[in-house]
């Protein structure tokens, strides 16, 4: 699989699109009930399918993530082909993102502001999907622009 079998409860949420998956692939309710029951491998790899189906197009529709680690937060721009990271850097820690920026308001000299970018590896899909496992979150990417500039 290139990403993770979504979970029951993730599954459960998705319930209504797992059953319009699966009619667009012909499989009615009883005809999965029969698959479920007769070829559990089957039913396995169909709900693979669909995980796959909805990871790629919740990936597709990602351009900002952020990830927050005490000293360290971390903005990314995802775009098609290039990610970019803007790297902000405290001399201590902090409990939130919120604590962070206030106090590089007050004391903008205590932080380190670092620029990169990439290109994708091994793609972008899989590269933002190991970034969100890791505890990146999709933001808005208010924050990017204004450390973009």
């Amino acid at each position: 699989m290139r990403f993770r079998r979504l979970s029951k409860e993730e599954l459960e949420g998705l319930q209504h699109e797992f059953v319009q998956f699966m009619m667009v692939h012909g499989i009615d309710a009883g005809a999965w009930e029969a698959i479920k029951r007769e070829s559990p491998e089957t039913a396995v790899s169909w709900v693979e399918l669909f995980s796959e189906f909805i990871f790629e197009g919740i990936f597709s529709k990602v351009c900002y993530l952020e990830h927050f680690g005490g000293n360290v937060y971390r903005l990314f721009h995802c775009a098609d082909d290039v990610i970019s990271m803007i790297t902000i850097e405290g001399a201590k820690g902090f409990q939130s993102v919120d604590e962070m920026i206030a106090a590089m308001q007050a004391s903008p000299e205590g932080f380190l502001i670092k620029k990169a970018s990439k290109g994708y590896v091994p793609d972008r899909h899989t590269e933002i999907f190991r970034m969100v496992e890791s505890g990146a979150l999709v933001s808005d990417g208010k924050l990017f622009g204004v450390f973009s500039n």
